[in-house]
């Protein structure tokens, strides 16, 4: 991945399928991309096309709110995990292996849905650590507080 790449993936696919989404959807012509500071990412101001736009998240704070960092892979993982173990056991194989290699596509397939709708809503719902003000008030970080405020009020206006 480098500048260019992402350049031509957020004209020629993200906003194309986001304003088709949109559109479907009958919603206005608003989205937010947020993105962290990976040397690939061009520049905020170049990724911008009408209502769609790209916002870098603030410094060092990537792994602290992007959801599937927060838990929710190994949650997901643990239920997954649960069902393999309820089909192992359930079966008369002679060993664990033999067991583990009955288990089909199709079983995996279920599996990881109902896995997912197993997890505890305030477990899915991680944007709330950005998307909460209460954690404004400390004058020592203003600048960060700053970034902060500015995606909120971002994610806000495009009522995704």
């Amino acid at each position: 991945m480098n500048t260019d790449i992402f350049k031509q993936r957020f004209f020629d696919e993200f906003a194309l399928k986001v304003e088709k989404h949109l559109e479907e959807k009958k919603l206005p012509r608003r989205a937010l991309l947020l993105i962290d500071n990976a040397p690939s990412h061009p520049e905020v101001e170049d990724l911008k096309s009408g209502n769609i736009k790209a916002m870098f998240l603030p410094v060092n704070i990537t792994s602290l709110i992007q959801p599937m960092d927060q838990g929710v892979i190994n949650d997901l993982k643990l239920k997954y995990r649960k069902f393999i173990l309820a089909h192992v056991l359930e079966e008369d194989a002679a060993s664990l292996n033999q067991q583990i290699k009955k288990i089909k596509v199709k079983n995996a397939m279920y599996w990881l849905p109902e896995s997912w709708g197993k997890i505890k809503p305030e477990t899915k719902n991680s944007w709330n650590n950005i998307l909460t003000t209460k954690d404004f008030k400390d004058n020592n970080k203003k600048k960060e507080n700053q970034e902060h405020f500015e995606i909120k009020s971002s994610f806000e206006t495009t009522q995704l």
